[in-house]
């Protein structure tokens, strides 16, 4: 499935691309990030599980499907830090 075929989220609500790498925006970032899991983590454990094989109409999915997508998405994701913050920090002698 395309991004184009989902409802994708307005802007404000993506990440865009890093402007400002302070620490106070690299802090700012990963709280919003936390929240953002957090949200997630109690409409996940909200969803019914009567619902999970329900298809998720804005996605031609599965509500079980859709949040599987969402946590290998994350952990997609995380691999991808990882692994910039392993080739970033000793460049810059941080101790990663």
């Amino acid at each position: 499935m395309s991004r184009e075929s989902a409802n994708p989220q307005p802007d404000s609500e993506d990440f865009g691309p890093i402007a400002d790498t302070s620490e106070t925006a690299w802090r700012d970032a990963k709280v919003k990030l936390e929240e953002s899991q957090r949200t997630l983590l109690k409409v996940v454990t909200e969803v019914a599980d009567d619902k999970l094989d329900t298809v998720a109409n804005s996605f031609n999915v599965t509500y079980s499907e859709l949040i599987q997508g969402i946590i290998q998405h994350d952990a997609y994701h995380l691999g991808q830090a990882m692994i910039a913050k392993t080739l970033v920090a000793p460049a810059n002698g941080i101790i990663a």
